[in-house]
């Protein structure tokens, strides 16, 4: 047997305010997707509401994570709520951040 490379995995530390936890929530909660939904109940959006500290909560995303929040987010285009749109489009900010510093650390 030989080692033949090294893969790093990159997360996101992201900040919340109470109201972009609730809207999270929101759009969770009207998702299609059962693996949406279950982010309120058991998932980071239920994690976001329990590590609150005076209106904020902090969450480590990963890949898989900070995509499964931009899909919870889709939810938001059937809704006339501009900070909705916002959510949604920061979070995908941060999705192709976070693959761009993955690619950068994974150089094959």
């Amino acid at each position: 047997m030989k080692h033949v490379g090294t893969e790093y995995e990159v997360k996101f530390l992201l900040s919340f305010t109470e109201a972009e936890v609730k809207l999270l929530s929101e759009c969770a909660q009207r998702h299609y997707d059962y693996r949406c939904r279950a982010t309120d109940d058991r998932g980071f959006i239920n994690a976001l509401r329990h590590v609150a500290r005076e209106g904020i909560s902090e969450y480590m995303f990963d890949r898989y994570t900070l995509d499964l929040a931009c899909k919870v987010t889709e939810t938001c285009f059937f809704s006339n709520q501009p900070e909705a749109f916002s959510l949604h489009y920061a979070l995908k900010r941060y999705l192709k951040a976070l693959d761009d510093e993955m690619a950068a650390k994974n150089k094959v």
